[in-house]
């Protein structure tokens, strides 16, 4: 058995080897380390399986009592729905941590390879991560790069207009939370080209190149921390967290990222991702 100081040698190596600063929140190292404490368990608990009969569309949410289908149903582009209800999240985005839902059961080892294997139930999850896009003022242009662009076809006042869902962002910061989420998410599943992707656009968004849109957006002092402190290092990818990392810097000194850098950046990681 490993002393408990070549364990914690081991750790600093590895936090050293993949530029992962030791001051990072304890949720965001658990997440970016694979949740040691679970993988090196030596008893799985595949009895727990509630996150793969939700999204298998044989388990509802509790506590409301929905499948997921008849759960996207109720809540796609139900924006106080969206807002208010506090039980939906932990079920939409599950990961291996307790969330405010203790009627959710955190992720478990044995679900993330079964609901990864099956097509419907990933195809559920993405249909997840739409939902809270298009509430977050955001729309999904390509899948398979992770491309965003914003939801534009609703003028303001509407309260689908995206600045109108930028501004509920911004006043209500559970969803900060909710975004710190499903970046985990995400990444659990192996859709490994969203975070990155959803972060980028925010940046660009932020930067003074997003003038042409009649940006800068979303630069609260409450988001922009979160952001900072939080989302930009929920990427596990190292290389992505890396350009994430350098391109936040760069645009809180007043750098340009610009819609055209951001698409094909996207465009150009998808295609690496493709090499073997």
């Amino acid at each position: 058995m490993p002393s408990r100081r070549s364990s914690t040698d081991s750790l600093s190596s590895e936090l050293s080897r993949r530029d992962i600063p030791s001051s990072l929140p304890r949720d965001v190292l658990a997440f970016l380390l694979h949740y040691p404490h679970l993988s090196s368990s030596s008893s799985p608990t595949k009895a727990k399986d509630a996150n793969l009969r939700f999204y298998r569309n044989e388990q509802a949410a509790r506590p409301r009592r929905s499948r997921c289908d008849e759960l996207h149903d109720e809540l796609r582009g139900q924006w106080a729905e969206l807002e208010s209800r506090h039980d939906f999240v932990q079920w939409l985005f599950p990961i291996m941590e307790q969330g405010v839902n203790w009627e959710a059961e955190p992720l478990e080892l044995h679900e993330v390879e079964a609901i990864k294997a099956d097509p419907t139930a990933m195809a559920r999850l993405l249909e997840s991560y739409r939902i809270m896009l298009a509430f977050y003022g955001l729309r999904l242009v390509d899948p398979g790069t992770g491309e965003l662009a914003l939801a534009d076809e609703t003028p303001a006042p509407h309260p689908a207009s995206f600045l109108q869902r930028f501004a509920n962002l911004e006043r209500h910061g559970h969803n900060f939370l909710r975004v710190t989420r499903i970046l985990k998410c995400l990444g659990e599943f192996g859709l490994v080209q969203h975070p990155p992707s959803l972060l980028l656009f925010i940046l660009h968004l932020q930067s003074r190149s997003s003038a042409a849109l009649g940006g800068p957006f979303l630069t609260s002092p409450s988001l922009v921390r979160s952001f900072d402190g939080y989302w930009r290092h929920c990427v596990r990818d190292d290389a992505d967290r890396a350009f994430v990392r350098r391109k936040g810097d760069e645009v809180r000194e007043g750098g340009e990222w610009t819609g055209e850098e951001y698409r094909e950046w996207v465009t150009r990681r998808a295609g690496e991702r493709e090499k073997p």
